[in-house]
């Protein structure tokens, strides 16, 4: 039951995503500020609705689609109950709608990849080393990650609407 929840649950995603894209189609090229504010947006939106789904339906969607481990050592508590995602990965979320705002600053990409820097250090040095981070540092570093994903995420988009053009024609 739960895959075909999932499966419902993308293909719905998929759809409104691509339908919003291929709508604005003039809005679509590299560099484009409001493009990238109006999918952060809408990204934050989505977990915003999974973090609902998961609440009525007590299954972690945002987890399932995210890809987080959901650690308990590793997430906020509040009230003596652990977040069912990690500190990591609330910042990304938090992240989406605070990259809205940022994008209206029309940052180089440059700077996007070294706010990037602190969540590749931090787990890599986690990873393969016997530090241990704590949770404020996986929040801001998911944080300031959040606006690379959202364009990466985004032009991975473009990319497949642009195949989906040229096959079209």
């Amino acid at each position: 039951m739960k895959r075909i929840e999932t499966l419902i649950i993308l293909i719905v995603f998929q759809g409104v995503f691509l339908t919003v894209l291929l709508r604005d189609s003039t809005l679509i090229f590299f560099g484009d500020y409001v493009l990238l504010s109006r999918i952060a947006v809408f990204l934050g939106l989505f977990s915003l609705a999974l973090s609902i789904l998961t609440i009525i339906f007590r299954r972690s969607y945002l987890a399932l689609f995210f890809g987080c481990h959901q650690s308990s050592k590793r997430s906020f508590r509040f009230n003596g109950c652990f977040f069912n995602i990690c500190s990591r990965c609330s910042g990304i979320y938090i992240g989406f709608f605070t990259s809205s705002l940022l994008f209206l600053i029309r940052p180089p990409l440059y700077l996007l990849t070294l706010m990037a820097l602190p969540l590749i250090f931090d787990g890599l040095i986690q990873k393969y080393t016997s530090y241990e981070s704590n949770n404020t540092r996986r929040f801001v570093s998911g944080l300031l990650f959040s606006s690379l994903f959202v364009v990466i995420f985004t032009y991975f988009y473009i990319g497949i609407i642009t195949i989906y053009r040229l096959s079209s024609q």
